[in-house]
């Protein structure tokens, strides 16, 4: 008589697959003076790879900041599914725009003008 409808019904599968291991990811060769590596807290919002945020927007944003920039930027490339992807971050009344690109294995997150 009912049909039940699930929430993966309407979810449509993500790109980016996700990863569910203990091990540790392997760590992305960047430079530590452009690039700081943030791949532990990217893995909780759903990275399976080692993700990379530029120094200077990295010392700009608090945790949370930093956090909620990590969610869009996996929320829009596994929504777009391109290896890039440009949005806009809006904290405190400032806006940045950011961009977010998959470089073989890892993902670096940035202003534009940091690639």
């Amino acid at each position: 008589m009912f049909q039940q409808l699930t929430l993966e019904a309407w979810l449509p599968s993500p790109p980016v697959p996700l990863l569910l291991t203990t091990k540790p990811l392997p760590r992305p060769a960047v430079d530590g003076i452009t690039w700081r590596e943030v791949s532990d807290l990217a893995r909780g919002v759903g990275f399976a790879r080692p993700v990379a945020v530029s120094a200077e927007l990295h010392d700009r944003l608090d945790d949370q900041a930093l956090y909620d920039l990590l969610w869009l930027a996996w929320h829009s490339l596994s929504l777009n599914g391109e290896e890039h992807v440009r949005f806009t971050l809006e904290l405190k009344h400032q806006t940045f725009q950011v961009h977010a690109a998959m470089v073989r294995q890892a993902v670096f997150v940035g202003r534009p003008e940091d690639f």
